[in-house]
């Protein structure tokens, strides 16, 4: 792969695309040509991924309320141009989405019960650690692989924390 583009819903300057800072400097330096495409709502969606499918080879979007809330459409329409893509939340996984890679919020929420308990015990919160998120999962929907017609690296399957086939929907741990 050469050319890749990033979906930015909204402004692209929300917290949650700052954190994608350092994932995507790394993007950028592997791939000869990579752009990111802001859109203002989802009006913008369809001609968004049509003209990213004319030079990219593959997509990312950034997380936010805005995708999450279109997530089905925007599968859709990366269906319908034949564009790779690759998101940041499970449920994408769920609706046909090729690739997730994000923090888990299972075990993100699991840390805040944790930290609850600490400061129910008497803790003060300046005092305790800020954390990353303890762990990221990695979900490879292999239908939506065989539908574009990419095989997916065995190395790559056998890191992914689960492989899911679309309309599969796996018994999550809550």
């Amino acid at each position: 792969m050469s050319c890749g583009c990033t979906l930015a819903t909204g402004a692209g300057s929300r917290p949650a695309h700052a954190d994608n800072a350092r994932p995507m400097a790394t993007v950028k330096n592997s791939l000869e040509r990579t752009a990111t495409l802001p859109l203002a709502g989802v009006d913008d969606l369809e001609n968004a991924i049509r003209n990213a499918k004319a030079w990219a080879d593959a997509m990312m979007l950034l997380p936010d309320s805005q995708s999450y809330g279109n997530r089905k459409k925007i599968v859709e329409l990366a269906a319908k141009y034949s564009l790779p893509a690759i998101y940041g939340d499970r449920e994408f996984a769920d609706d046909g989405g090729l690739i997730v890679y994000g923090p888990s919020i299972f075990h993100m929420w699991n840390r805040a019960a944790a930290y609850v308990d600490q400061i129910l015990k008497g803790a003060k919160p300046a005092d305790m650690p800020v954390e990353g998120p303890p762990q990221f999962d990695l979900i490879i929907n292999t239908k939506t692989a065989e539908s574009l017609g990419l095989k997916i690296p065995l190395a790559l399957l056998a890191t992914a924390e689960k492989t899911e086939r679309q309309g599969e929907h796996p018994q999550r741990p809550w």
